[in-house]
């Protein structure tokens, strides 16, 4: 979807490549490689644990991003922002402790 509305804009929006522009383009490369190699490693997770386990290790980004965030931009959540995420990391680990209390009593 983003390559089809992206495409309809470029006619208005595009502007050539400047000099030094590489930079650039190397980081877009670079950030759609590692972008596409996350999700590949993502999908692979899941033949190999439950759906519960994985998706914990997908709260690391928010800790990750936070902090990259932090020290390349001097940026910061909110409190609201932190609340918000502090809530979707709590109900996705009371739900992982459900099911690993319901997975062991089904043993």
């Amino acid at each position: 979807m983003a390559v089809v509305v992206s495409a309809a804009l470029i006619p208005w929006h595009y502007q050539s490549a400047q000099k030094g522009d590489y930079v650039v383009w190397l980081a877009f490369a670079a950030a759609g490689l590692l972008g596409g190699i996350r999700h590949l490693f993502g999908i692979k997770a899941y033949q190999y644990a439950p759906a519960s386990v994985i998706f914990l290790f997908f709260y690391c980004e928010l800790v990750g991003v936070t902090v990259l965030g932090h020290v390349v931009f001097g940026d910061f959540p909110d409190s609201m922002t932190c609340l918000g995420a502090a809530t979707i990391v709590g109900r996705g680990l009371y739900i992982a402790h459900r099911e690993r209390v319901r997975t062991s009593s089904q043993a």
